[in-house]
């Protein structure tokens, strides 16, 4: 019967690009990353650290495009609130 081989709970688990130990998960797939694998990425204010994956598909930005869901409906409501006042007042 082998022994019991002993598990150093201390160690941190490994990067999955490179095996190294890991530092943190990365900001959008929560995978364990390295400070060599991870890309240092965000807007002006906060910044966040995504694995190499992520940064070649552009997830982890914080560019206009982030935004285009939150105003684009916005500015829509506000389109159509333009053109009824502009109808209402031609009638």
């Amino acid at each position: 019967m082998p022994a019991l081989q002993p598990i150093d709970s201390d160690a941190p688990p490994p990067c999955r690009d490179c095996g190294a130990p890991a530092a943190g998960p990365c900001a959008t797939c929560h995978a364990m990353i390295c400070a060599d694998c991870g890309a240092l990425t965000g807007g002006a204010v906060k910044k966040v650290v995504v694995c190499q994956r992520c940064d070649a598909q552009g997830r982890g930005t914080v560019g206009w495009r982030a935004w285009v869901p939150i105003v684009a409906p916005i500015l829509l409501g506000v389109l159509g609130l333009l053109i009824v006042t502009q109808l209402l007042r031609s009638c």
